[in-house]
């Protein structure tokens, strides 16, 4: 179920979205422990838009990160042995 969706970013290899603040209850029905799916897909203005992977976390996870996260496409790294984010 889609909570929350960010800005298109256009022409960016590396984009950087703006904050975002998503109450709680709306994000994760108050668990902070609960598992968040985070897709991220390249926008297509004229066509559909390209999955480019996601990564797996919970409130806690977002909250205690020290590092960025790093968008896995699951069926292209199952494929290819070089694969690499």
């Amino acid at each position: 179920m889609r909570v929350w969706q960010s800005e298109v970013v256009d022409n960016n290899l590396m984009p950087r979205w703006r904050p975002a603040t998503i109450p709680l209850q709306q994000l994760a029905n108050g668990d902070i422990d609960r598992p968040l799916r985070f897709e991220v897909y390249d926008y297509d203005s004229n066509s559909s838009h390209d999955y480019m992977g996601s990564f797996e976390t919970s409130v806690r996870g977002l909250l205690d990160a020290s590092a960025p996260f790093d968008v896995i496409e699951e069926e292209k790294k199952q494929r290819k042995k070089s694969y690499r984010n």
